[in-house]
């Protein structure tokens, strides 16, 4: 080496070296050792494939398994070396600890075949001095002295042959330290799973005899640690006690130690480390000689040195990082590299603890347990671990947490602790829902005399959602996010925004998720802010979502499939459907191929049909049998599995009963003579005398004579990405087959003998490479877990039993049958975040399992018969109000985590910010609001459908799946839709049957109550005569009501059913009616809306005045609702608030003044067939077309840009006609024209081809301007009408100057997407228009017509009376509406007697 690359090396401490040439040891120790002992808490790691050994080195090479015979060509410690290797192989212990089969001669064929395959060696021969040459490397091998050594069945066996190599080992460097000037290497791995200090320190640790020895991790590397501790704390003990000795006579500093782990290393001169260990009263005591040592001031104590060569191994091992400064939040790490001297004995001490604990959950995670025998229930019920701590023990134990890495997830989760919800209250304690807050409050309305069927006064219908989002919503929603920690994510900095305008009301969830070794995550979900009448905003369109019924999270849909459903998703248990596995079809043609046997003797009488009922409780083989036959006579016996036929009178009533007492489940299945033949819960038949005496006749194998050795073999298994992996599988993959075998509550035996075992008829097995496991097969739910296994059992019988309670197994297994690593990935995301909070507290209410393993075995138990509901049974079901949005926030957030990337080599997860608000908009079950009319608004609040996210669709619900089930009564009324959703979307009666807030169903009877409420629709509650007209056509009640407009003329009913005085208090929407829900005041009245306040403190807001309310096609309806309550004003329970004139009027004759509703005009209709009445048309007098006269308004939408001038826009109250210009826009190319000074006519053309007209003629009643950007980037003249506009909004709105017309990006004009820097201007233009031919009316309740013409004739009865309708009698006739004969006729008495009596009363008589 040159002296120019000298001085740069010595200088710049840089690997300088020419081609060839191995670097100095100085230089060695300037960059890839450990310099002093205070800097091991500090130490800088080293790649390993940078280790260059220096010039005059000697290699130690202890070999790194049993099998392995030398270093290879790509040793690390042969990095850069060019000359040849001289290897001396060492064939022989230097003790007598462990016993050698083999000399030297015998392994020569070993050594030949080793420097083949190492070109680059050359055999160093025994009595050869070593080279003189400085850059040649040498190795000493020790690596096949273990192919020397005779096994030997020991508990310690592992740690004596290390010992022995070891002392081997101590021995060659001790001699050629003293007789060399070759500097040593050893190199040192680190173990996957470290010790603890406390374990270090434990001086019996790795004795047999010892407490700890069970729990220590027996590794080589693990020992090879424990013992140079060992030497640290006691120089002149152990197997490295030579090393002493050495120190003494200053030989130490010829050997390293090469410590590495995972790719990285640090290089430690022992006799540097032992120079700063300070001695000991026992190191004096052993050698006086140390006595100077003891006063050198730069030695430390051995605890100390002890501990910081813990730090050190931590370092090495990448669980500690010191010089990393970390954002403990965000998890980031500086790139400084300067050198941090950590002084603060504290913080040492902390790191430690730090270290322990990532230490010992590395060994939590594989200590080898005995799991002591449990049951399924046991397992089934017992509840999931701590996700986070499992995953930092999993992280543990792959040694990819580091100790920055576990303070920062501590810290994480104590911030997570510290989260306050909206109201100020902890977090953990606001989405805590006790038991009894999702209690359904019933509302209840003040009694009232025209009520005569008090049911009417009650309803839970009206309080469902609002009562839900007062109450739970919010807590349901920040309950779905936080809900994730429990599944290993730690969520922190959680806030929750509101935004409520004119177009919009939506609520902004921020908040961080972070994961063991991810990076962190920001979210941002924007998500609807439902209101308390059950309606929000969304790009200036009013929604509601109808409510769903839903399944309940586990279900049994047929004999042989279970659904598993919750807001993660949908999965399916099923027993697999081969016909090699499929019992069912087993039985049943074996049974009907003996019967058809001429040569079968004893079974005759076959009835080939079958006789299953799905609902009747039976032992699995009666409901097998019966599945496939009727009847069969064996051996005398006429057997009769339809149970509607044979269990009847005396048997059903005398013999059952007392065959159950002491078999019970049991059912009769046949006669043979005067005796009964029975079957019980465990499968077995039986006969039954009447004198009480029972035979047993054996199983169905007995019985008939089958062959049970070729019985299928059945085992469940779960749909996982269209894939099915049996249940067993997944139940040994996630707990150990260990566990899962110990938990089957069943008796089993494994077999070592390496035969195939001898298996009885009811018996199998699975066959291990090592052993073979034999299962009874009457266990059916043991039998169905371990049965899948038989599946892949030539993939099993690769590997030993033991192995499968290593999870990487199953990988190797699934692969066999095409089932990847993502179907793993998956049943491991199920595992932690299958069950939701709101599920998991329905399967608490329903007495299920509430984890995913739970649930899996529980479906296996309901497998285990062939008994399911019918499935349109909806006693398995609940209704799915608002929760649904919480709902979708947890479909998005576990989709979201399942997909992270990665960022900066770290998962993270993102997630858009409009993710739940497009999945809530696009959901089926989303409707726009009907602002149509009272009797539309309340059926809208009662719809219950199957579709939407989680549900069904037209495509599954064929038509059997639509038909009304007995079960549904009290839940479902009469009314439906006509379109394709017919029997998918239905309406619930006034008052079901739910009793709390998620939706369940409780088992009320409103036939044995009586109560029509509980029963009928609100439409058809509130129609006289109903009951009488065909039950298809009532259907057609609700239907036809939605399309009702409103009208000034409209007149209550003359006969009533009591349901007119109740749906104002029924109604949730301010435009039709609100009425009092408790005592309260008037505090405030104002022109355009009035403020109440209840006795308790609840403030609520109704705007009246004309309103303007949207139909479902999208049709303007003007509303009057008034207010006639005064400011300061007390008001009771009950009274109107506001309401709508044209549906409601005051009824007379109540007492306190309540509203009744009004929903038609009552005529006198001609009933004839003539011209008039073809296809159910009708003619209507010229008085009624008057009367029948409706508003209509019509919203002019006019766009214009920010840079448009206008002018001359219409005001409020101005009569414009269809060719009227609404405003004047001057934009900037009309504004060229002008300033060219163009052709005047010109100018005027244009002019007048962009003014925008009116369209429709009428009354401008209302102007609004919604804009989409800033107010000063807009010209003068269109800012001077938006602020205009915004004084309006601020007046005529509660929510005052927060009722902006600003927008959003996703603000909607006529369907299309608002721009940037664009205005709307809305004129609602408002004329009213009377009845005329081709439009249509309602006759009665449900007779819908067309009016074809406007009469100008007048049409009169016999005695004068004018006929204002003119009818088809047929229309009525075909269509069975005979209620309207009733309702014509009460209606007319009653008029008559209205007049007799007026008359009565002018005349005085």
């Amino acid at each position: 080496m040159s002296q120019f690359q000298q001085l740069l090396e010595d200088v710049l401490g840089t690997r300088l070296h020419v081609a060839a040439e191995s670097i100095t040891l100085d230089a060695f120790h300037r960059i890839g050792r450990l310099r002093k002992a205070a800097d091991m808490p500090n130490v800088k790691r080293r790649e390993l494939s940078a280790l260059e050994l220096p010039l005059n080195s000697l290699y130690h090479y202890q070999g790194e398994s049993l099998d392995d015979d030398g270093p290879s060509n790509n040793d690390p410690a042969f990095n850069n070396n060019k000359k040849s290797i001289f290897v001396r192989h060492i064939l022989t212990y230097t003790t007598n600890a462990v016993v050698q089969l083999r000399a030297a001669t015998m392994l020569k064929q070993h050594i030949m075949d080793y420097h083949k395959r190492n070109k680059r060696t050359k055999l160093l021969a025994d009595g050869l001095p070593l080279p003189k040459d400085g850059g040649t490397l040498v190795v000493y091998n020790y690596g096949l002295l273990d192919l020397t050594v005779r096994p030997v069945k020991a508990v310690n066996y592992w740690y004596e042959t290390w010992r022995a190599l070891m002392d081997t080992i101590v021995h060659e460097m001790v001699n050629i330290a003293r007789t060399s000037d070759r500097q040593q290497f050893l190199m040192v791995p680190l173990p996957k799973q470290m010790l603890t200090m406390a374990q270090l320190n434990n001086e019996k640790l790795f004795m047999p005899t010892g407490d700890s020895y069970q729990k220590a991790p027996k590794e080589r590397a693990n020992v090879m640690i424990y013992e140079f501790w060992r030497w640290l704390v006691n120089p002149n003990e152990g197997v490295f006690a030579e090393f002493s000795k050495l120190a003494t006579d200053g030989l130490l500093g010829k050997i390293e130690f090469i410590f590495n782990y995972d790719g990285y290393y640090v290089v430690v001169n022992l006799g540097m480390l032992f120079g700063s260990r300070k001695p000991t009263k026992e190191d004096l005591t052993a050698n006086p000689a140390w006595a100077i040592w003891a006063k050198e001031g730069n030695r430390v104590p051995v605890t100390r040195l002890t501990r910081d060569f813990y730090l050190f191994l931590a370092v090495v091992h990448g669980m500690d990082a010191p010089e990393e400064i970390i954002d403990e939040e965000n998890g980031a790490v500086s790139d400084d590299e300067t050198e941090v001297v950590i002084s603060d004995e504290k913080k040492l001490e902390a790191r430690v603890k730090v270290i322990d604990q990532i230490v010992e959950m590395s060994q939590k995670s594989t200590v080898e347990t005995t799991d002591a025998k449990s049951s399924l229930t046991d397992l089934k019920n017992e509840p999931d671990g701590n996700f986070i701590e499992e995953m930092k023990e999993k992280a543990a134990n792959a040694g990819t947490i580091t100790a920055a890495e576990l303070r920062r997830v501590d810290k994480l989760l104590e911030k997570s602790k510290a989260i306050k919800a909206p109201d100020g209250t902890p977090i953990h304690e606001f989405i805590d829902i006790k038991p009894g807050m999702d209690k359904l409050e019933v509302v209840t309305i003040p009694d009232q005399d025209e009520v005569f069927d008090k049911n009417m006064n009650r309803t839970s219908i009206v309080g469902f959602s609002e009562q839900y989002v007062k109450k739970l919503m919010m807590r349901d929603m920040l309950g779905a996010i936080m809900s994730f920690q429990d599944s290993g994510v730690i969520v922190t900095n959680l806030e929750v925004q509101e935004h409520k305008s004119l177009t919009e009301t939506s609520y902004t969830i921020s908040f961080s998720l972070g994961e063991i070794g991810g990076a962190p995550s920001t979210i941002h979900l924007k998500v609807q802010a439902v209101q308390p009448d059950g309606t929000y905003m969304a790009n200036g369109t009013r929604y509601q979502m109808v409510n769903q019924l839903g399944e309940a999270p586990i279900r049994k849909i047929s004999s042989s499939v279970v659904v598993l459903t919750s807001y993660y998703g949908k999965t399916s248990i099923k027993r697999n459907a081969k016909v090699v596995n499929d019992m069912t079809a087993w039985v049943g043609n074996r049974i009907c191929a003996l019967a058809l046997d001429d040569n079968i003797q004893g079974i005759t009488g076959l009835k080939d049909v079958t006789a299953f009922d799905n609902t009747f409780t039976s032992p699995r083989i009666y409901a097998i049998i019966a599945k496939r036959l009727a009847a069969v006579t064996v051996n005398g016996m006429a057997l009769n599995f339809d149970h509607k036929t044979l269990i009847t009178g005396d048997i059903a009533k005398i013999v059952m009963p007392k065959i159950q007492t002491t078999h019970p489940g049991a059912v009769v299945c046949g006669l043979e003579g005067d005796n009964y033949v029975f079957v019980d819960m465990d499968n077995q038949f039986h006969k039954y005398t009447p004198g009480g005496v029972i035979t047993d006749l054996g199983d169905v194998y007995t019985l008939f004579g089958l062959n049970r050795e070729k019985a299928p073999i059945e085992y469940a298994e779960v749909e996982t990405y269209s894939k099915a992996i049996p249940v067993g599988i997944v139940l040994a993959y996630k707990l150990t087959l260990t566990k899962l075998l110990n938990s089957l509550g069943v008796t089993y035996r494994v077999d070592y003998t390496g035969k195939k075992p001898v298996l009885d008829d009811s018996s199998f097995a699975l066959r291990f490479n090592d052993c073979s496991v034999i299962f009874d097969r009457d266990d059916a739910a043991a039998s169905l877990i371990m049965g899948g296994f038989h599946e892949f059992r030539d993939a099993i019988a690769d590997y030993p039993m033991a192995q499968f309670d290593d999870p990487s197994v199953y990988y190797n297994i699934l692969e066999t049958k095409y089932i990847s690593a993502k179907h793993l990935d998956e049943i491991n995301e199920q595992w932690m975040r299958f069950i939701d909070p709101i599920t998991k507290r329905e399967l608490i209410r329903i007495n299920e399992p509430t984890t995913y393993k739970g649930l899996l075995i529980r479906a296996v138990e309901l497998l285990t018969n062939e008994e399911y509901p019918d499935e349109t049974s909806v006693e398995f079901s609940r209704v799915r109000g608002y929760e649904r949005i919480a709902g979708h926030m947890y479909t998005a957030l576990s989709k979201a985590i399942r997909r992270q990337t990665r960022k900066n080599g770290k998962r993270t997860i993102d997630m858009s910010r409009y993710e739940v608000w497009q999945r809530i908009g696009t959901d089926t079950s989303q409707m726009v609001v009907n602002e149509i009319n009272p009797l539309e608004s309340i059926r809208n609040n009662s719809k219950l459908t199957f579709s939407g996210s989680g549900g069904r669709n037209e495509r599954t619900m064929v038509a059997h799946t639509r038909a009304f089930h007995k079960s549904a009564v009290g839940l479902m009324s009469e009314g439906t839709t006509d379109s394709g959703a017919v029997g998918i979307t239905n309406i619930m009666p006034v008052n079901p049957k739910i009793s709390s807030l998620y939706g369940t169903i409780s088992d009320a009877d409103p036939i044995k109550d009586r109560d029509a409420c509980g029963i009928l629709s609100v439409n058809a509650l509130v129609s006289p005569g109903i009951i009488h007209d065909d039950s298809k056509r009532v259907t057609f009640k609700g239907i036809q009501d939605a399309h009702t407009r409103p009208c000034a003329k409209y007149q209550p009913y003359s006969w009533r059913t009591g349901m007119d005085s109740a749906i104002a208090h029924y109604s949730t929407e301010p435009k039709f009616a609100i009425t009092a829900r408790k005592n309260g005041t008037v505090i405030k009245k104002t022109e355009h809306y009035v403020t109440i306040k209840y006795d308790d403190g609840e403030e609520y807001s109704y705007k009246y005045g004309k309103q303007f309310g949207v139909s479902a096609n999208g049709t303007i309806v003007p509303m009057p609702v008034v207010c006639e309550l005064q400011e300061g004003k007390k008001f009771k329970a009950g009274e109107p608030i506001v309401y709508n004139t044209d549906f409601f009027v005051r009824n007379p004759f109540s007492k306190t003044g309540a509203l009744v509703m009004k929903f038609g005009i009552p005529v006198i209709v001609h009933l004839q067939d003539n011209r008039n009445t073809i296809e159910d048309s009708c003619a209507i007098s010229k008085s009624l077309a008057k009367d029948f006269v409706i508003d209509v308004t019509h919203k002019r939408v006019v766009l214009v840009n920010f840079t448009d001038e206008i002018y001359d826009l219409v005001r409020v109250g101005q009569i414009v006609h269809q060719e009227d210009p609404v405003c004047k826009v001057l934009d900037k190319t009309a504004a060229m024209f002008v300033d060219q000074e163009n052709d005047i006519s010109d100018t005027l053309d244009y002019l007048d081809r962009k003014t925008p007209r009116a369209k429709y003629a009428g009354r401008v009643d209302r102007i609004e301007i919604y804009y989409h950007g800033d107010m000063s980037e807009m010209t003068d003249s269109l800012r001077k009408y938006v602020k205009q506009s915004e004084s309006n909004f601020a007046v005529m709105n509660p929510e005052g100057k927060d009722a902006t017309g600003r927008t959003g990006d996703n603000y909607r004009v006529e369907g299309k997407q608002l721009s940037a820097n664009t205005c709307a201007m809305c004129i609602y233009i408002t004329d009213e228009e009377p009845m005329g031919s081709s439009d249509k009316m309602v006759l009665g309740t449900q007779l819908k017509c067309t009016v074809t013409r406007v009469m100008t004739e007048t049409l009169k009865a016999e005695d004068g009376t004018v006929i204002e309708v003119d009818f088809g009698q047929k229309s009525v006739e075909n269509r069975l509406v005979y209620g309207a004969y009733l309702q014509a006729a009460i209606n007319l008495i009653q008029r008559r007697m209205t007049d007799n009596f007026i008359n009565t009363v002018l005349s005085g008589e």
